[in-house]
């Protein structure tokens, strides 16, 4: 049985810590959503050890970064997040954000490095380059990322919610591109979950994540990423795919092609 992306819904929260920035900062935003909508003139995907985003047109500026990692405020400073390490050179800095893998009870119950980083370089202070680790192919492969982030940048905003949502179903040919992963591949490249639940018809995954910090911080001031898979139990088959990056909230429903019409009776 076939599987395909049926629709992509991401609802965008983060707006909320940027609504309360100063709105240099939300305009850029707004520029980069642009952006995503017309992916393939201002952006540019490599497979490098890894998934390599190159912005072709910059527009976020370092402390546009730290201000959309970190959580809300009514002060007129907003707060920031740093990096969790950081490499200068004349020109270029690099930036590396490392999400440690939570486990039950802090008790690390696996062999093996299973956190995720995210790197990202800077040429005058303006996001070049965004980097994501090999195990990133597997989960997020090239024309998934590209689908998610058409649909980030069609994403209505609304202001008054402070919030945006977008929906995306892509065309048939650019879905049956996306290779869709099973189980046992999220559990190779993703380690146990923080949670495993099932009944007799599903299984889900839940991964938890928190940003590593330079200081030590409340636990609700830490970014965090969290992703529930939901699979078919009989042949570990994706069925859902739910999470929260940061403040994205993003949700994918993958299922069957529809079945051929019914033979219907004949009427006598």
């Amino acid at each position: 049985m076939r599987m395909t992306l049926k629709r992509t819904i991401i609802y965008i929260s983060l707006l909320l810590i940027l609504l309360s920035a100063p709105s240099c900062i939300y305009l850029r935003l707004l520029k980069f959503q642009k952006q995503m909508a017309d992916f393939e003139r201002c952006f540019q995907v490599k497979e490098e050890k890894g998934l390599k985003i190159i912005c072709l047109k910059p527009v976020l500026y370092s402390g546009d970064i730290e201000t959309m990692l970190a959580p809300p405020t009514l002060s007129l400073v907003p707060e920031t997040n740093p990096p969790s390490a950081d490499n200068k050179t004349k020109q270029n800095k690099q930036w590396t954000y490392l999400f440690e893998k939570k486990y039950p009870n802090s008790y690390k119950n696996e062999k093996g490095d299973f956190d995720i980083s995210l790197d990202m370089v800077f040429k005058d202070d303006l996001l070049n380059e965004i980097h994501l680790p090999e195990r990133f192919l597997v989960i997020l492969p090239k024309t998934f990322l590209i689908t998610i982030c058409k649909t980030m940048g069609n994403a209505q905003v609304n202001k008054k919610e402070y919030s945006a949502k977008g929906a995306y179903k892509p065309p048939e040919k650019e879905a049956n591109q996306i290779q869709i992963p099973k189980q046992n591949d999220v559990l190779k490249f993703l380690g146990n979950p923080f949670v495993w639940r099932e009944d007799d018809i599903n299984v889900k995954l839940n991964y938890e994540y928190r940003l590593k910090q330079k200081t030590i911080k409340p636990d609700d001031s830490v970014p965090y990423v969290w992703v529930e898979f939901t699979f078919q139990k009989t042949d570990g088959t994706l069925l859902k795919a739910e999470a929260d990056l940061c403040g994205i909230e993003l949700s994918l429903d993958f299922a069957p092609d529809a079945k051929k019409d019914e033979k219907k009776p004949d009427n006598k």
